[in-house]
């Protein structure tokens, strides 16, 4: 087909980039990925030099460029090269924003405002991709209605966004829609429906309402375990539960969730930070019930993981250390319990610094075993710092 165009309307014509762009497209959906950005690569390159050189296309079809920016720039997206598709996404905006009102012509713009607001939360840059997302949401709105499909999709991404900034009403607020239109909806996809439910289960812990936490909570759960091949998301929600039957007191239920949790993760991953973290809970558990030689088991199991996984200056390392001194405390091991808090402190005071509230709470562990010991000049001392 392209050799036909070629022959007539000539090697360089607009048809021949349009053709580049589906050929593009359907490499990209077998799989191809690199001949797709070959393709996209080749046709920005030749509706750039096209219509540039043409005044006449140039007003109208400017969009054109816009088109197979974004599609470079997804392509860079889809190999994890995030910063590099910032720069095709903002341009292509850019030129969208010029070409006027067109219905066509914003969505594009509001799909290329959410690819980038994705690059950008991938980049770690949350306070930019907020806007992006927004505006991709109020284009959704203008054209679709916020009853849609369209703008339920938009308002996951910028939920779950918001809540990992930490500004919950507003996270609240738009997963609470997303997920009564996504139930409604036959086509809605039960992950991102799960995981909406996951992380309103996580704004209502952070407000404290324990039991609506609990309520979407068990929610995910039953979704996720309809799911093939989804441990680690069961396994994710269950860590959840554990957290919330233990804040409940309920510490044998908590124990059963998070060793469910916990077998479910190693049975896909042997060694990270979260399987770490669970490991941390059950010790955690397993101290407040007085099972004080299976929680030193625990809790020296995720100090290694924690060290082989995020490496020795890290906060979760500090916490580690601090709950082995707990421990120990309690087994009447002063020497050790001192130890374990020492290094805790040290951790802390590499990563934080000397002013912070995480540092006066290790102080104050480190005076608590000195008073215990009878050092008083020595507890003050820590306490006075602690200040």
């Amino acid at each position: 087909v392209k050799r036909i165009q070629k022959i007539l309307f000539g090697k360089n014509h607009l048809k021949n980039a349009d053709l580049l762009i589906q050929v593009g497209l359907i490499q990209d959906r077998l799989g191809n990925h690199d001949m797709a950005a070959k393709c996209f690569a080749e046709a920005l390159r030749m509706r750039r030099k096209l219509i540039d050189q043409n005044s006449e296309i140039g007003g109208n079809q400017s969009s054109l460029i816009a088109e197979a920016l974004v599609h470079t720039g997804r392509m860079h997206q889809s190999k994890g090269d995030h910063p590099k598709s910032l720069t095709f996404f903002k341009e292509g905006i850019d030129i969208y924003r010029k070409s006027g009102g067109d219905e066509d012509v914003s969505q594009e713009c509001a799909n290329a405002c959410r690819l980038l607001g994705l690059s950008q939360i991938a980049c770690g840059d949350n306070e930019n991709a907020l806007p992006s997302l927004a505006r991709c949401l109020e284009l959704r709105e203008r054209t679709y209605g916020t009853e849609s499909e369209q703008w339920a999709d938009i308002a996951y991404d910028l939920g779950i966004a918001k809540c990992q900034a930490g500004i919950y009403d507003d996270a609240l607020m738009l997963l609470d829609k997303c997920v009564l239109l996504l139930k409604g909806f036959e086509t809605s996809d039960p992950r991102r429906l799960s995981n909406a439910l996951l992380h309103l289960g996580k704004i209502y812990l952070k407000k404290r309402s324990v039991d609506n936490a609990m309520v979407h909570f068990d929610e995910a759960l039953v979704i996720r375990k309809r799911l093939k091949k989804n441990e680690i998301g069961v396994s994710e929600v269950l860590f959840q539960i554990g957290g919330v039957r233990e804040l409940k007191k309920q510490y044998l239920e908590s124990l059963v969730c998070y060793e469910e949790s916990l077998k479910l993760r190693l049975s896909v991953h042997e060694e990270d930070e979260d399987t770490a973290d669970i490991i941390s809970r059950i010790g955690e558990v397993r101290r407040i019930r007085g099972q004080y030689d299976l929680a030193l088991e625990n809790f020296t199991l995720a100090l290694d993981m924690y060290k082989n996984t995020v490496g020795e200056t890290h906060l979760s390392v500090a916490s580690t250390y601090h709950s082995l001194g707990y421990v120990c405390d309690a087994k009447n091991d002063a020497q050790k319990a001192m130890q374990n808090h020492k290094e805790g402190l040290s951790v802390r005071k590499l990563i934080l610094g000397g002013d912070h509230v995480k540092i006066a709470a290790s102080l104050d562990d480190v005076a608590g075993m000195y008073q215990k010991q009878n050092e008083q000049k020595k507890a003050l001392k820590c306490l006075t710092e602690a200040l």
